[in-house]
């Protein structure tokens, strides 16, 4: 079995696959970034809920549920 050789034309193809990957994952990356920055954790909505409950009973206001 003979082995071929990468051809400059290979290479340089790989490469522009390489920099297509990278800027999209770049992408990805800061996308990524943007949506941790929006969440709430489950901890943090139950604690609130929680609280919202207590004023809601000290106040006398009926809830939706």
């Amino acid at each position: 079995m003979a082995s071929q050789m990468a051809t400059k034309e290979d290479i340089k193809h790989i490469d522009e696959r390489m920099d297509s990957l990278d800027a999209r994952m770049g992408r990805m990356e800061t996308d990524l970034h943007e949506v941790k920055g929006n969440i709430v954790y489950k901890y943090e909505f139950e604690d609130l809920e929680a609280r919202v409950k207590y004023l809601e009973r000290k106040l006398g206001i009926e809830s939706g549920k």
